[in-house]
């Protein structure tokens, strides 16, 4: 045990290079008899625990070659585990790139391209910003514009307009002592007397003379529709051929008459687009006359400012003469 005196003469303290073990040599056979063999077991009288003592040399020689030998083993280790650092800085100098020159002045160069290519997109943004601002503010003012227009005041100012017109040149024509509608005529063609002479018919068919009978407003519709038909020449023809029998002659019974009972045979079928031209008649003669309807429909969004009809109307006929006036109040 450690701190036991020892009255033994024999016994030596070892130093330090005494107590460090030389390196094994993995590299080297392990049949050598040094390695195989333990150490010899100690004595009954030593005790394990203490070191062995150095055993003594007389030979000057020995004892150098000894103290050289101990002194190379605690170098070994050394050495040892020094050469796998030096091989790892060995091995970095070699894998090492050679330094490029323009190492310093490229970065400079790329973060100034960069620049330049986000400097270059802002300018577009902005541009395209002012664009859209400029193409929002025309629109709104025409929008505006139109918002103040009042088409019913352009009509009557046109209108106006061409009454002075024809009221001027009435006076020109009266001052050189000329007929003003013989002048007048004079600058239109053939064509356009008829068109306007057919304009005037159908404007006089057209007016409303009130009800008189039911016959007459069933043959008004009649007409009306009437001159809406297109007639589709080429399936006419081709009835007619077959009507014939391929000659250019076509038996009476084809030409049917008011009082003909061939109305329909039976090989005769509507197609499928003269029945959906019938349905779009009826669906516009629907809207038609819900239009001319002079029931007027009630509308659940206008504000209730009336106590009963009568007041509904009195108060409209007062809006359509004084709204104009008051809608600065009333806003």
């Amino acid at each position: 045990m450690v701190g036991k005196k020892r009255t033994r003469a024999s016994t030596k303290i070892p130093t330090t290079s005494d107590n460090i073990p030389a390196p094994v040599d993995e590299s080297q056979p392990t049949d050598s008899p040094a390695l195989n063999h333990p150490d010899p077991a100690p004595a009954d009288d030593e005790d394990p625990d203490l070191p062995k003592p150095k055993r003594q040399h007389n030979d000057n020689t020995d004892t150098g070659h000894s103290q050289s030998s101990s002194t190379d083993n605690t170098k070994a280790p050394e050495e040892e585990s020094s050469q796998p650092f030096a091989a790892a800085a060995q091995a970095m100098d070699t894998d090492q790139p050679p330094a490029e020159a323009d190492s310093s002045s490229k970065p400079t160069t790329t973060a100034a391209s960069r620049l330049a290519a986000q400097m270059e997109r802002l300018a577009k943004l902005k541009a395209s910003r002012a664009e859209a601002e400029r193409l929002n503010r025309k629109e709104v003012h025409a929008v505006d514009r139109k918002e103040k227009e009042n088409p019913k005041a352009e009509i009557r100012h046109a209108k106006k307009k061409r009454e002075a017109e024809i009221l001027q040149m009435q006076q020109n024509a009266k001052k050189e002592g000329v007929d003003y509608e013989r002048a007048r005529a004079i600058e239109y063609t053939v064509e356009s007397v008829e068109r306007w002479e057919e304009k005037r018919q159908e404007k006089k068919e057209r007016a409303n003379t009130g009800f008189s009978d039911h016959n007459q407003i069933a043959a008004k519709a009649y007409g009306k529709r009437i001159k809406e038909l297109k007639p589709n020449l080429v399936s006419y023809n081709e009835q007619r051929i077959v009507a014939g029998g391929g000659s250019d002659e076509v038996d009476d019974g084809f030409y049917r008459g008011a009082d003909s009972l061939a109305y329909a045979g039976v090989d005769s079928k509507a197609s499928p687009a003269a029945i959906e031209r019938v349905a779009r008649d009826v669906e516009k003669a629907h809207e038609m006359r819900g239009k001319s309807s002079r029931r007027r429909a009630f509308n659940e969004d206008d504000d209730v400012t009336y106590v009963n009809e009568r007041n509904m109307n009195f108060n409209k006929k007062i809006s359509r003469a004084y709204d104009k006036y008051t809608a600065d109040i009333r806003a």
